[in-house]
């Protein structure tokens, strides 16, 4: 039995009264309850030693730990920083993952002014977009409700590229055409599959890609196309990749990211997309847990509210 009375941060952790939890049914899969490994919004209880940059009574957001969805629980503090004041809890919650993928995505190439989003319709995409603001940036729609939202986030008919019942070819002439022949300086592979071929295929000579999909070992894969012979240069970005590494001064890179988005988010260069409320957890989140995974890309990723922790309901199993 574990009294949540009794729990202390040790050094480098923060205890936490968490507020929000991104959830994902993959989380039920892998743990048999929800876990917060996507993203989570809380307040700060009480730090640990070698802990500065969060005090006390703080509002935060964080990302990095399989952290169970109890109300009062231990971080590392390496995974957490100070929440935007122009976001939710909620909203702090369901974008920290997105955020730090999009944010990351966005320094390997951040010089680059020309530009393909695969995917931009998703959360992810959507940021990236604000993050090339004022780049010319082409993106792909596979659905009318994937066009909508795509116009709704402020995208032109012109850069929207539909490749439903289109072939690779034609999706790459049309590419070519909207860069005077010579292709995106960057593309980002936010989908996989068929649409990275078609990054593969629309990047110019001296170029870059850069993808968040893991291909199955059956799946095509970057040697389908002449990569090395064109320059173009390939990063992979696997957003858990520091908070698997054994070693804790690696975990700090995510403290740092969250807190460069709270400013942009606070200054305004950033604006959330939407966010799908699964309400409050345990109660009425399971029997619409999947159905709401279902339709997920027209509400945006999922979140879901604690019950306040209170005395009355200190032992766990």
């Amino acid at each position: 039995m574990i009294d949540l009375n009794d729990l202390q941060p040790g050094q480098g952790q923060a205890l936490l009264a968490l507020q929000a939890a991104a959830v994902e049914p993959t989380d039920l899969l892998l743990s048999g309850r929800p876990t917060a490994f996507h993203g989570v919004s809380g307040k700060v209880l009480a730090t640990g030693r070698q802990v500065h940059h969060l005090r006390e009574g703080q509002e935060v957001w964080g990302y990095g730990a399989r952290i169970p969805l109890q109300s009062r629980c231990l971080a590392p503090a390496a995974f957490l920083a100070p929440r935007p004041l122009a976001l939710t809890d909620l909203e702090a919650a369901a974008l920290a993952a997105p955020a730090l993928a999009a944010l990351e995505c966005f320094n390997r190439v951040s010089h680059r002014k020309s530009v393909l989003i695969t995917g931009a319709a998703d959360p992810i995409g959507a940021l990236l977009l604000q993050l090339y603001r004022g780049t010319r940036v082409l993106v792909t729609s596979g659905s009318p409700r994937s066009h909508q939202r795509l116009r709704e986030l402020g995208v032109s008919e012109e850069q929207i590229l539909d490749y439903h019942g289109h072939r690779l070819d034609e999706l790459e002439e049309a590419i070519r055409q909207k860069t005077g022949g010579l292709g995106v300086e960057v593309a980002f592979d936010l989908v996989g599959h068929r649409l990275r071929q078609l990054c593969c295929r629309s990047v110019r000579v001296g170029g870059a890609i850069v993808s968040l999909q893991q291909e199955p070992n059956d799946q095509p894969d970057w040697r389908d196309t002449p990569l090395g012979s064109r320059s173009i240069s390939v990063h992979p970005v696997f957003l858990p990749a520091h908070a698997l590494s054994c070693d804790p001064r690696l975990w700090s890179h995510y403290s740092q990211q969250l807190q460069e988005l709270a400013r942009l988010f606070d200054r305004q260069l950033l604006t959330p997309p939407r966010i799908a409320d699964l309400g409050t957890l345990p109660q009425d989140c399971w029997s619409r847990l999947q159905d709401l995974w279902v339709h997920r890309v027209h509400l945006g990723p999922l979140a879901a509210r604690l019950e306040p922790w209170v005395e009355s309901e200190l032992e766990i199993l």
